[in-house]
């Protein structure tokens, strides 16, 4: 990582502590946010400072790099209330609410 520029070496620096992954996973995560396309919904264009880092609160599993929309989204989702409806409707499927498990974003 000391190849990298001060400022990407930094960010990158701040995604390993918060999200404790790797310095490769916390590059792939650096340049996705780069990118600034949701790895949800699609969006493309989006500023870096738009972008967000979706994880799991419970499991601190990094789920994907997501717009200001997709990211509050699933935050609501996991909200208690979503969990009551879900369970009242039987709307449950855990494929399908943990929109994805697992992006090339490990926990070290």
């Amino acid at each position: 990582m000391k190849d990298l520029p001060l400022v990407m070496q930094q960010t990158c620096e701040d995604i390993m502590r918060t999200y404790k992954v790797d310095a490769d996973c916390a590059a792939k995560i650096f340049d996705q946010k780069m990118l600034g396309k949701c790895e949800c919904c699609g969006k493309k264009d989006i500023p870096a400072n738009k972008m967000h880092i979706d994880h799991n609160h419970k499991t601190g599993l990094v789920r994907g790099v997501v717009c200001a929309s997709c990211n509050v989204t699933f935050g609501r989702m996991e909200s208690d209330a979503f969990k009551r409806i879900k369970h009242k409707h039987r709307l449950y499927q855990p494929y399908h609410w943990d929109w994805i498990v697992f992006r090339g974003y490990p926990k070290t």
